[in-house]
């Protein structure tokens, strides 16, 4: 896939260093556009739409913040917990800014976590990007399709 100038901004955005101290490519080599793409081809193959699972992870964000720093139970199969730093993120392709939360989402009968900060469900959401391979952030789709029970 052939990388756009949004893209290369964005990609400059994205080193280490420049917004977070590790940056949101991890070790993935990969132009962001294939990583992208990449990503877009296996949600398919994996029938997780993109819009249905920024919904639910939306749910379990709106659902901790309300527990104030604790961890809430929701719809008895996950323990949700929020946890704030002050301050806001921008997103590497510049269309907004964003609380330093992260997520924590249980899958109680698994034990399977997840983690995920306001940012990248923003990326998610808007740009279908994932993080790269090796970053903290990084969501895996097999994995989210597994503890969201999708």
């Amino acid at each position: 896939m052939k990388m756009s100038p949004q893209h290369n901004q964005a990609v400059q955005q994205m080193q280490p260093g420049v917004i977070t101290a590790e940056g949101f490519l991890g070790t993935d080599k990969r132009p962001l556009a294939d990583i992208i793409q990449a990503d877009e081809e296996q949600a398919a193959r994996l029938d997780i739409e993109w819009e249905q699972l920024a919904a639910l992870l939306r749910k379990f964000y709106k659902a901790g913040i309300q527990a104030l720093g604790g961890t809430i139970e929701f719809l008895g199969k996950w323990n949700v917990k929020v946890d704030e730093a002050r301050g806001l993120l921008p997103c590497p392709f510049k269309d907004g800014l964003f609380h330093k939360h992260t997520i924590l989402v249980t899958h109680k009968p698994s034990g399977q976590q997840l983690l995920f900060s306001e940012l990248s469900l923003h990326l998610l959401e808007k740009h279908h990007f994932l993080q790269g391979k090796g970053s903290t952030f990084r969501l895996e789709l097999s994995e989210l399709k597994t503890v969201l029970d999708l």
